[in-house]
């Protein structure tokens, strides 16, 4: 057998039969993996086969530019990636670890996950980074996701995010300005999910023009961006609140739906939908599908340029804002379109009617 020490080095572990030269033993506590002195991103750690640690030790990481890879490991202390990257292979897992924390800090740590990961919470801070095409399932004591950095599940990936306790099972993808960006184009599950800024870039006029940045260039400069790819599904279990900006092209599922002042819904193309019932105080926009019945408050603007958005549900404006506004744009003979689709549907219309022609 082996045992870690503290270069990183594998040396012969006299704890464990010489027979045993596929498992790493490491002893009760947390221990360190460091090596600072290497700065080569070619340079890494692996750990072949399986290991466990005993009692409850976890792992602390600090190989800046460098990885450490984990084919089968299972321990009930923390995994804490101070710097550096950590990665599971495919066919690869991480059992039973407490939490999962990346970059402290102003540190920069990447999780790179195409395995199997079973863990309590995942933090992942502004600096640092998961890309996941994996299984990611939370399920252990406080069972949350935070992320102020740079999500992203590719597809086939899954992120799962369990109730195990009253207030666990959520999602917090968090600002402030130019952090807390999740892309998704796997399957993602929670309980609830919070998308909130900071007051740093609070105004809904702000982020319009942000938004409109992002969708040509694809510039991520708006705090707390959640951008639901086509094949992306989103599936929450209890209520959504937004208060940052939401681009939803695929589907994404909740049992309410509440979007804030600041804050701004984008469901872009035809196939793209929300299934719940939405409060708006903010701004929604685009060329997709309501399933639900929508309470307009804000703003309510369909089409990217000339579009149409369908509500399946009943339809209710400035029933306490006398502001509240429908805005549609006209194009010579085509113009926005809300659709209001289904049978026996409510429809009332407070607020502003606002009609503008596209320049040109």
């Amino acid at each position: 057998g082996w045992v870690l020490e503290k270069r990183s080095f594998l040396c012969p572990d006299p704890g464990v039969s010489a027979s045993r030269a596929d498992v790493i033993r490491i002893l009760n506590a947390t221990r360190s993996i460091t090596d600072t002195s290497q700065t080569s991103t070619s340079d890494s750690i692996s750990f072949p086969s399986s290991f466990s640690i005993t009692g409850n030790g976890g792992i602390v990481i600090d190989t800046p530019g460098n990885s450490v890879e984990i084919y089968n490991a299972s321990y009930k202390g923390g995994t804490e990636v101070i710097r550096g990257f950590l990665q599971i292979p495919k066919g690869g897992a991480l059992n039973g670890t407490s939490n999962i924390i990346l970059g402290r800090g102003s540190n920069t740590a990447t999780l790179i996950n195409e395995g199997s990961i079973n863990s309590g919470e995942l933090r992942v801070y502004r600096n640092s980074s998961v890309n996941n095409s994996g299984k990611i399932r939370i399920n252990i004591g406080s069972s949350f996701l935070t992320n102020y950095g740079i999500l992203t599940n590719q597809s086939p990936g899954t992120i799962s995010i369990e109730d195990t306790k009253t207030t666990s099972g959520a999602i917090f993808n968090y600002g402030p300005f130019n952090y807390g960006y999740t892309y998704n184009a796997g399957s993602i599950e929670a309980r609830y999910l919070f998308n909130s800024d900071k007051p740093l870039d609070s105004s809904l006029s702000n982020k319009i023009s942000y938004y409109k940045k992002y969708l040509r260039n694809g510039i991520q400069k708006l705090s707390a961006v959640i951008h639901n790819g086509d094949q992306g599904t989103i599936a929450i279990r209890g209520f959504t609140e937004n208060k940052g900006l939401i681009i939803n092209e695929g589907l994404i599922q909740s049992n309410g739906f509440e979007n804030s002042s600041a804050a701004i819904i984008a469901i872009n193309g035809k196939s793209a939908k929300i299934k719940s019932d939405i409060n708006n105080n903010g701004l929604i926009t685009g060329t997709g599908s309501i399933e639900g019945d929508l309470y307009n408050e804000g703003t309510l603007a369909p089409g990217n340029s000339i579009g149409t958005l369908t509500v399946d549900g009943d339809y209710y404006q400035g029933i306490t804002n006398p502001n509240a506004s429908l805005n549609i744009e006209v194009d010579g003979s085509t113009s926005d379109l809300l659709k209001i689709t289904g049978d026996s549907r409510t429809i009332l219309l407070g607020g502003n009617l606002n009609i503008s022609s596209i320049p040109g």
